[in-house]
């Protein structure tokens, strides 16, 4: 089934659903791994409570609006009810190809949030659709 992302424009017309919010933070890191491997970009997700992985956010109230439920959710979640913040490696390790993005697509993510992962790393540029291919490839994880 082909997903794609729902605009906010189109999103808050649809009253008989339940809505949520997530937020991906990301930003760019210069950093590298054992001092040749570059990091390129930091991106956090979070270990939710059933063991999957996923983004900060949740179901928002609708007397509050998609604005203030996501920043409700976020003082919630950011530590408080997930059991740990995680760091996505934006890199794949040249000796055997799977480490780093590779290996991290192949864990159990929550509803859709490797799609919505995959998506926000190309829309923002920090991967190219060519790179994001290699490493689903890579992980024997599929793209729906």
């Amino acid at each position: 089934m082909a997903r794609r992302a729902v605009p906010r424009s189109e999103a808050v017309k649809l009253t008989r659903y339940k809505h949520a919010c997530h937020a991906m933070f990301h930003a760019p890191n210069e950093d590298k791994l054992f001092g040749r491997i570059p990091v390129r970009h930091t991106v956090l997700m979070q270990m939710r409570f059933d063991g999957r992985l996923g983004f900060p956010g949740g179901f928002v109230n609708l007397e509050e609006g998609l604005e203030a439920g996501l920043n409700r959710e976020l003082e919630e979640e950011m530590g408080l009810d997930s059991l740990g913040l995680v760091r996505v490696p934006v890199y794949t390790l040249p000796r055997d190809k799977v480490g780093g993005l590779p290996a991290f697509l192949s864990n159990t993510f929550i509803g859709t949030a490797r799609e919505e992962l995959l998506m926000g790393l190309e829309q923002e540029g920090i991967l190219s659709h060519s790179e994001i291919h290699k490493a689903l490839k890579a992980s024997g994880a599929t793209r729906h």
